[in-house]
C-alpha cells in the first residue's frame, strides 16, 4: 500500500465521520502503472481483445493517455464482455470481462475505498478483504467446531446479490465517507457500463455490479456493511418505548433462530454491533447529544433488553445426536 493510502486508512480509523476529498488526485501515472503490475497476466481480454501483456508492451504511452483523459474528464467506461462459467448443479455464473484499461483503473480505484472502509468492517467478515479470506474463515470455524459444542451448521446465501445491488443506494452509501464528485462518477460509469452479451446484444444494467469487475467486491462489502446501520437509522425517530420494544423483538427472534449451542460468539458480535449502531443513531435525533453511554446502558436495563443467550436446549441436542446415531446404525 502506498504512503497516501496508509494516511487515508489512519485518518478513517481516527475520524469515523470524515468525508474524504480530492481522491481523484491519488490516481497518478505511477500509481496506475503499479496497478497494472497487480493484474493477472493470464486473464482473458475484454471486448477489444487486448490482454494484459499486450497492454503492457506500450505501458508508458497507455498510462499517460489514460491519465490525461482522467484529468480532462473524457474517460469513458467501455462495454463489458459477458461470458458464462459453469457452476455446480449444471447452472452457469455470469462473468463480466472489462477492457484491460478499465481493469487498471478499477484496481487503482478499489484500493482507495478499501483504505477508507477497512477500519469500519467487522472482524467476523472475511470475504474479499486484504490479508484474509476463505481459508481464514475455515480456520476460524474449524477452531470453534473443535472446541465448541455444535449439532449442526447453518449456511445462508444471498440470491443474485451482485446482480441486485441498487446503484443509487450504493452511491448514497459511498457519499457518507467520500466527498469527491469526480471519483464517485468513475464508479457510476462502471455501474452503468453496457454489457455485450453472447448473442451480440447490449444490455444496460439498472442494478448490480458486474461479477468479474475488480471494483465489485469492495462495493459489495460496503453495501452489506451499511445494512445493519440503516436499519437502526430507520427507527431512530420512534418513541423510546416503541424503539426498545422493536429492539427486544428483533433480538429475541435472532436468539431463537441462531441461539444454537456453540454459537455464542456470533450472537455476542451481533448484539454488540446492534447496540453500538443504535446508540449512534439515537444520539442523532437532535443536534444535542441525547444520551451518554452510561445513560444508554441504564435505558437498556430499564427496558430489560436481553443479552445474547443460547436458546437450544440440551435435550434437543441429545435428541439430535440420538437421531443421528440411529440413522448411521440403520444405514
Amino acid at each position: 500500500m502506498q504512503t497516501s493510502l496508509w494516511s487515508i486508512a489512519e485518518k478513517s480509523a481516527l475520524r469515523k465521520e470524515h468525508r474524504f476529498q480530492n481522491l481523484i488526485n491519488e490516481l497518478t501515472p505511477d500509481y496506475l502503472a503499479r496497478s497494472w503490475q497487480q493484474l493477472n497476466m493470464n486473464a482473458p481480454p475484454g471486448i477489444d481483445k487486448t490482454d494484459t501483456r499486450q497492454y503492457g508492451e506500450n505501458l508508458f504511452e497507455n498510462i499517460e493517455n489514460l491519465h490525461e483523459r482522467l484529468i480532462k474528464g473524457t474517460y469513458r467506461a467501455r462495454l463489458i464482455l459477458r461470458r458464462f462459467i459453469p457452476k455446480t448443479g449444471g447452472k452457469e455464473r455470469p462473468l463480466g470481462l472489462p477492457l484491460t484499461e478499465d481493469k487498471v483503473l478499477q484496481t487503482a480505484v478499489s484500493k482507495i475505498p478499501e483504505a477508507i472502509y477497512e477500519p469500519d468492517f467487522l472482524g467476523c467478515s472475511f470475504g474479499y478483504r486484504p490479508g484474509t479470506g476463505a481459508k481464514d474463515a475455515v480456520k476460524d470455524v474449524s477452531g470453534q467446531l473443535q472446541f465448541g459444542n455444535f449439532n449442526y451448521i447453518a449456511e445462508a446465501d444471498i440470491r443474485s446479490f451482485f446482480d441486485s445491488i441498487d446503484h443509487d443506494k450504493l452511491l448514497e452509501m459511498l457519499k457518507r465517507r467520500i466527498d469527491d464528485r469526480k471519483f464517485l462518477n468513475l464508479i457510476r460509469k462502471w455501474l452503468k457500463a453496457g454489457i455485450f452479451e453472447k448473442d451480440g446484444t447490449i444490455t444496460n444494467p439498472e442494478t448490480g455490479t458486474p461479477q468479474g469487475g475488480i471494483v465489485s467486491p469492495i462495493l459489495a462489502n460496503i453495501y452489506l456493511h451499511y445494512v445493519l446501520d440503516d436499519r437502526c437509522k430507520k427507527h431512530r425517530h420512534l418513541k423510546v418505548t416503541v424503539l426498545f420494544k422493536k429492539l427486544k423483538t428483533k433480538l429475541r427472534g435472532y436468539y431463537n433462530y441462531y441461539g444454537v449451542i456453540g454459537n455464542f460468539k456470533s450472537l455476542s458480535c451481533y448484539f454488540c454491533h446492534t447496540v453500538k449502531y443504535l446508540f449512534k443513531w439515537v444520539n442523532r435525533r437532535s443536534r444535542r447529544k441525547s444520551h451518554t453511554w452510561e445513560g444508554f446502558k441504564e435505558l437498556m436495563k430499564f427496558f430489560r433488553i436481553e443479552k445474547p443467550r443460547i436458546t437450544e436446549k440440551k435435550k434437543q441436542r441429545l435428541f439430535s445426536i440420538f437421531n443421528a446415531l440411529q440413522e448411521r446404525l440403520s444405514g
